[in-house]
């Protein structure tokens, strides 16, 4: 499930406009945060700190949209079970097709 998650996330998701809003507006944030380091680093030290923070940033987001879509996917499948009263005896994770949600 998780590749149809990362093909979502790439090839859609990525190229939405809210995507490339969200990139500015934490390009923004970065650079605010690093002004308070130009006294006190060289620019080659600002440059890997801002990509290891542009790195960091990035994964967040990419974890953040997998997590909210398994989330999404478990509800959805906890109200179809509630919904005609059918409870996973085992309390565990629910086994659906070749994935788990």
């Amino acid at each position: 499930m998780d590749r149809i998650f990362e093909k979502i996330y790439r090839e859609i998701i990525c190229n939405e406009a809210e995507m490339y809003e969200f990139g500015r507006k934490m390009e923004n944030e970065v650079s605010e945060i690093m002004a308070a380091y130009r006294d006190k680093m060289s620019e080659e030290e600002l440059e890997r700190m801002t990509e290891r923070i542009d790195d960091i940033v990035s994964s967040a987001r990419q974890d953040g949209f997998y997590f909210g879509m398994r989330f999404a996917v478990r509800a959805l499948v906890w109200l179809k079970y509630d919904k005609w009263n059918k409870k996973c005896k085992s309390g565990k994770i629910i086994e659906i097709g070749n994935g788990l949600c």
